[in-house]
């Protein structure tokens, strides 16, 4: 079976979803909310080389090689869907399908695109868990750096985030993405909308500690008199850590609301507090 037709898998090697947010070094770099001054941060959106391709069996053989020859490839930006550059044809979606009704199988005339470039890092990435993010590509993907395969990905509208950092070298690196036009999420995702193709979203490439914070929860409830309300925080880390914790709460105008210092020693910290006299949005 064709991997964009098994509904059985929804992603290779792709991290749990999680919560979109950022990690710095310090509450003062972490005050400017500005991604290059987090542990390490590099944007891969802009010009990419870029092939289509009427189906996934006509790739060329060993297309994710970095030294694949490219001179018959055109260029695309990133982020953009490949209608909006001059591929393919736009197609709307209302109370019909834009492909057979054969679910999970889709057309052998499945185009699709075949994304390379080269990027650089430097000694900031070192030692470091690094991680490419993909926060929207339509409507399935796989992905190689450096020549090797690192995974695949379905769901259009969701985040993708996959460990590359067995795959990487400091220094110049290559990225290769294949993707799919129809996979059989299309069957799910086909509504009243615009049908359009590829990386659509920004892709990134981050790095953070060996120990880090992986997900955030926040739930935060005000009472019936809408004047007091509770703040429900919960912290996954990536590993069993045995340290102290720094929560501060501040308000619109950055004035600490309370800022309290607990011991943790696991995997997972929870904590409810109660906030008295909330402004209510």
């Amino acid at each position: 079976m064709k991997l964009w037709e098994d509904i059985s898998i929804d992603g290779i090697n792709r991290l749990l979803p999680r919560a979109s947010f950022k990690s710095f070094p310090s509450k003062e770099l972490a005050l400017t909310n500005d991604n290059r001054y987090t542990h390490s941060y590099k944007s891969l959106n802009g010009k990419w080389k870029f092939l289509f391709l009427e189906s996934p069996e006509y790739s060329p053989e060993k297309f994710y090689l970095p030294d694949f020859n490219t001179e018959n490839f055109g260029t695309i930006t990133v982020p953009s869907n490949w209608q909006c550059e001059g591929y393919g044809q736009m197609q709307y979606s209302n109370i019909f399908y834009t492909l057979p009704i054969n679910p999970p199988y889709v057309p052998t005339e499945n185009q699709t695109g075949i994304y390379k470039r080269d990027f650089f890092i430097d000694e900031r990435f070192f030692d470091k868990k690094v991680i490419i993010k993909f926060c929207g590509v339509d409507s399935a993907f796989s992905l190689w750096i450096n020549g090797k395969e690192v995974g695949y990905s379905k769901g259009s509208r969701m985040e993708a985030e996959f460990d590359i950092t067995e795959f990487i070298k400091i220094g110049k690196n290559h990225v290769t993405v294949r993707v799919y036009q129809f996979s059989d999420a299309t069957y799910l995702e086909d509504q009243d909308m615009w049908m359009m193709s590829g990386i659509f979203r920004d892709v990134e490439l981050f790095a953070l500690p060996k120990n880090h914070i992986y997900d955030i929860k926040i739930v935060s409830n005000i009472d019936d008199d809408i004047k007091n309300g509770s703040l429900d925080l919960t912290i996954k880390f990536n590993q069993d850590v045995n340290n102290e914790i720094l929560l501060e709460l501040l308000d619109k105008n950055g004035k600490t609301i309370f800022e309290e210092i607990v011991k943790n020693s696991s995997k997972e910290f929870s904590l409810n507090k109660q906030v008295e006299n909330v402004l209510p949005w």
